[in-house]
């Protein structure tokens, strides 16, 4: 028996086979241009003093001197951090969340309902990873000298931040460019949560809050970050959200 033949769906199988082959072409080319392999530097005294100018450009004395900071990242999650006792509190959805950061203590409460068993630990795990995450944002200078962060002198005005250990993805590296003044003006990343490797985010619309220096603008070829809302908090609030954390 001789086979059918099917000219206008042949013709539609042809046509979606070219398009799928242009897309995978266009993804292809899109990885090679914004993905940039990791740059070498070296260790040592102009690691070191490099990290001193970002360090000094951002006033990161100051920041280190407050009690606490609160912030919304990309006006869908809401932070606090006291920085003098390594709490946290995240919100968003209908969740709020408790932390200890040193030790893991949380508590997790939906609608004010206090959660348990297997809900509480999801919802802390993906508490915690939403604030590692958008605290770097707020401020990825905080770490620079953190455990396990190894600093590599690129060029005078290029910084290489490997973090050996620790947070939630150890291994993924930075590399910050500043101006003349060391006042970072981007960062590539190349972390395991971006495909594209050594994408850049520029850092813009600085605010001065108590004498320390955020950038609240973050812009890639794909999309921009946004950190809004920010509050610095110089001594403990009047009231203390995380008793019930103790209790």
């Amino acid at each position: 028996m001789a086979e059918k033949s099917y000219p206008v769906l042949n013709r539609f199988v042809g046509i979606l086979a070219g398009a799928v082959g242009l897309l995978v072409l266009a993804g292809v080319g899109i990885y090679f241009y914004y993905s940039h392999p990791l740059p070498a530097g070296k260790t040592g005294a102009d690691a070191e003093a490099l990290t001193g100018r970002i360090e000094a450009a951002v006033r990161l004395e100051r920041f280190k001197e407050l009690q606490g900071v609160s912030f919304t990242f990309r006006a869908s999650r809401s932070h606090f951090r006291d920085l003098k006792r390594h709490l946290a509190e995240v919100t968003y959805d209908d969740l709020r969340i408790l932390m200890d950061l040193n030790t893991g203590r949380f508590k997790a409460y939906r609608h004010g309902t206090l959660l348990e068993g297997p809900a509480a630990q999801d919802a802390f795990k993906l508490a915690y990873q939403y604030h590692t995450n958008d605290f770097f944002w707020l401020n990825p200078f905080y770490a620079l000298r953190s455990p396990g962060a190894e600093r590599y002198f690129v060029n005078e005005r290029q910084l290489l931040v490997t973090f050996t250990s620790g947070g939630v993805t150890p291994g993924d590296s930075y590399l910050i460019e500043t101006d003349n003044a060391g006042l970072p003006m981007s960062v590539r990343m190349w972390v395991s949560t971006l495909p594209l490797k050594g994408l850049a985010f520029s850092f813009e619309d600085w605010q001065e809050l108590e004498g320390t220096y955020f950038a609240r603008k973050h812009r890639s070829p794909f999309g921009e970050v946004i950190v809004s809302d920010i509050k610095t908090y110089p001594g403990p609030p009047a009231e203390d959200r995380f008793k019930e954390l103790f209790l």
